[in-house]
């Protein structure tokens, strides 16, 4: 539904360009049709020109910025990046949707500096302060976090507050760079919070149940789990789920394992 909107968005103003200049290239040649027939004629096509001078480019521009999010709402990141790149390359602007989509895209393709810097580009700095959407702030952070730059990720994830519907995922990263300062309790305490917003949210789960095990708290560990997939076997559970049993009932070992989430 968005793409369709996006589209019809950006052609109605390119029809009623086209309109403009057409109905302006008739009157023109209307006015010079009795000194001169040629004239007239030239006068018609200059506007046509002209006009086809400034459309031609935001229909190309156009073409490139709907097939992006094509591209981006398809999963092919590569696609939808370079595409999104042609079109600010002639001249395109994003509003704060698409400059969204296209940071999204980087981080799926893991380029995080190059996602770092399409969401500086659609922030404005104002009199009070920083004016930007809560989830580009989020996405921020997981740049900054995936980039190894914790100091400047932590700022990021804080300032955030509560404004937002994902600060479950600002709660996790919080998590692993406590962790990273060897702050397991501050970390294990984090981990919690993400999933008491997001109670089916595995990362949180699985490096929870990690460190409480680290801990020798197999009881919590065992909570965290249950809390996850209810108490008992369950049959037919996937591969993950049984690592986080077998870690739980002493079996086996859970390694520090690293999610990337950017989708």
């Amino acid at each position: 539904m968005f793409l369709f909107t996006l589209a019809v968005s950006r052609l109605i103003p390119a029809v009623f360009a086209i309109s403009a200049c057409l109905v302006l290239g008739r009157f023109l040649h209307d006015r010079l049709v009795k000194r001169s027939r040629a004239g007239a004629r030239i006068g018609f096509g200059v506007v046509l020109a002209l006009g086809a001078f400034f459309i031609v480019p935001y229909l190309s521009r156009t073409g490139f910025l709907v097939a992006a999010e094509r591209s981006f709402q398809a999963g092919n990141w590569p696609d939808a990046n370079q595409r999104f790149v042609r079109y600010r390359q002639l001249g395109g602007r994003l509003n704060a949707t698409l400059n969204l989509d296209w940071a999204s895209t980087l981080l799926n393709l893991r380029q995080w500096r190059e996602a770092e810097t399409v969401l500086l580009s659609g922030m404005r700095r104002t009199a009070r302060g920083v004016n930007a959407l809560p989830r580009a702030v989020l996405l921020l952070g997981v740049c900054r976090y995936y980039e190894g730059r914790f100091e400047a990720s932590t700022k990021t994830f804080q300032a955030l507050g509560t404004t937002s519907a994902q600060t479950y995922l600002a709660s996790y990263f919080l998590g692993r760079m406590a962790e990273k300062k060897e702050e397991v309790s501050p970390a294990i305490a984090a981990y919690r919070r993400s999933l008491q917003e997001a109670p089916r949210f595995y990362p949180a789960v699985y490096q929870a149940v990690r460190l409480l095990l680290r801990n020798g708290d197999q009881a919590g560990a065992q909570t965290v789990l249950a809390g996850f997939v209810g108490p008992g076997a369950g049959a037919g559970e996937d591969a993950e789920i049984a690592q986080l049993r077998q870690a739980v009932g002493g079996r086996t070992t859970l390694p520090d394992r690293e999610f990337y989430l950017v989708q």
